[in-house]
């Protein structure tokens, strides 16, 4: 299949979308809302698809913790793109949003890519420390940050790279990138809501600015997945759904779970300081977001192949997968007939917003 057909743009795009939307279709169906646990206006809520048997692959920190793998700038350091040499038998899966902290500046990564065991990938990254290219320096080696790329600013990627696909960028090799310029704002963003600072303009610093808070939302949902079949999480905010999260196995999750809640308790703590309760006002107990997350679960499965537009994956392996709905964005990784991961983010935008297809429906 050519490059510009898996892109959307083809005769064989309509089977590539289907390609993608089977699994998603069949896996996030079937799943039900499972344990739920609520801190501070966060709510999270365990999702169970039915799949039971354990990934056999490597989160990319615990691949870069140990040692086993390494993620390095490309000849000098070329921005959006950053080289990824695992090292050990086992495949490292790396997220959507998977923050890598050294080299000469930050990143962030802008796929979720399967590098097999002793294999090398090149992953597609965006800059998230805006004011630091470092030179000079001995080694460009990256280490994982503890934390996930905050709700908004992952799902602000999403839509930008939602809309540069939809303004007809789908006849590239590879699927568009998200507009750099759009990440740095989303990072300003967040340290002018929490009025945090940094020289270099690194979200990480916004992080270490909110570090006990955070950590208070760390150990209010710790061990909540620790004995469950989940294997996705939907958070809310206030009553209001945010994101899913899924992974190929309950045990991935539980892994990965206390990153996820980084970077929805930035979220929180962000929306906390710009829109403080008022001050004598009676707290209302707040209305369970269950039935919208059930709703949000079932506009995620029907995603329609006209809501897709998939590429190969940048580790050579499956199906870059991104969605580009009317209510829903995201991306996703579809190897072998299976789906791997999916983060999907409710649209938040307007109606009429420039980024939005009229043909495509979810």
């Amino acid at each position: 299949m050519e490059a510009n057909d898996r892109t959307g743009t083809g005769p064989g795009a309509t089977t590539a979308a289907r390609e993608a939307c089977e699994p998603i279709a069949r896996v996030v169906g079937a799943a039900r809302v499972g344990w739920s646990r609520r801190h501070d206006g966060l709510e999270l809520f365990g999702i169970e698809t039915g799949r039971r048997d354990e990934s056999s692959a490597m989160l990319l920190s615990e691949a870069l913790d140990q040692g086993l793998a390494d993620a390095e700038e490309i000849a000098g350091g070329q921005v959006p793109r950053l080289m990824l040499r695992n090292r050990c038998l086992r495949d490292v899966l790396v997220l959507d949003g998977d923050l890598l902290c050294g080299g000469r500046q930050d990143r962030v990564a802008n796929a979720t890519v399967l590098v097999k065991g002793q294999t090398e990938a090149v992953i597609p990254v965006s800059c998230v420390e805006q004011g630091r290219w470092a030179g000079g320096l001995g080694s460009h080696a990256f280490r994982a940050s503890p934390s996930k790329t905050p709700t908004s600013l992952q799902r602000r990627k999403a839509e930008s790279t939602a809309r540069i696909v939809l303004a007809g960028a789908g006849a590239a090799a590879a699927l568009p990138a998200p507009d750099q310029r759009e990440v740095w704002n989303s990072v300003a963003g967040y340290h002018a809501d929490l009025r945090s600072r940094s020289k270099t303009g690194a979200i990480t610093h916004a992080y270490a600015a909110c570090g006990d808070e955070v950590a208070d939302y760390v150990r209010a949902f710790d061990g909540v997945a620790r004995e469950g079949a989940a294997d996705g999480v939907v958070a809310a905010l206030h009553g209001r759904v945010l994101a899913l999260d899924l992974v190929e196995s309950p045990g991935l999750l539980r892994r990965l779970l206390p990153r996820i809640v980084r970077g929805h308790a930035l979220e929180a703590l962000a929306a906390r300081r710009t829109c403080p309760p008022r001050r004598g006002s009676p707290e209302r107990p707040p209305r369970s977001p269950r039935p919208a997350v059930g709703r949000w679960l079932r506009t995620v499965a029907g995603i329609r192949t006209d809501a897709v537009r998939v590429g190969p994956s940048a580790g050579g392996h499956g199906l870059d997968v991104r969605l580009v709905g009317r209510r829903i964005v995201g991306s996703a990784l579809v190897c072998d007939g299976r789906l791997v991961a999916l983060t999907a983010f409710r649209v938040s935008r307007p109606e009429g917003a420039p980024y939005r297809a009229k043909s495509t429906v979810v």
